[in-house]
């Protein structure tokens, strides 16, 4: 029988869940997402430029929000982007993909959070595996997935 219980992760997982949520609710991961279209320059940009910002921009948004609230940020400015690019609605859905594998840093994804309190990992080995996997999904994934995503005529 289990003699105590440490709540501290499970705290920790409703605080970065309730970040998420308080970032869509406010209007604050919006707001960003508004402000770097404003600043783009989406339509003078070739497909895989406009690919790459896209997915440039949901990776920053999930870094300010959790990646959990990243379709409920970046899914209502899809139409704006679809309009600056020129592109149809769902491949600027598309474009957005990439970003859900990509975490930087552990709040960003809470299950991860949990298991590295339950697994009782330091977090700078943790950290330094997330970068790795963030610079290797950047090099190697985005680009595997612009042309998968043109293949399946996703791409103008």
């Amino acid at each position: 029988m289990v003699e105590s219980v440490n709540y501290a992760p499970w705290f920790f997982i409703a605080g970065v869940v309730g970040l998420g949520a308080v970032a869509t609710d406010s209007g604050l991961g919006s707001s960003v997402g508004q402000l770097m279209l404003a600043e783009l320059d989406l339509s003078s940009g070739g497909i895989w430029r406009n690919y790459a910002v896209i997915t440039a921009m949901s990776v920053v948004v999930g870094l300010i929000t959790t990646i959990g609230a990243l379709p409920a940020v970046m899914t209502p400015l899809a139409q704006s982007i679809a309009e600056a690019t020129g592109w149809n609605v769902n491949s600027v859905l598309m474009a957005q993909v990439p970003a859900y594998l990509f975490y930087l840093l552990p709040y960003q994804v809470p299950p991860v959070i949990l298991t590295i309190s339950m697994a009782g990992l330091a977090m700078s080995p943790v950290v330094r595996f997330l970068a790795l996997h963030f610079v290797l999904g950047m090099v190697i994934i985005v680009p595997l997935h612009f042309h998968w995503a043109a293949f399946l005529g996703y791409l103008p």
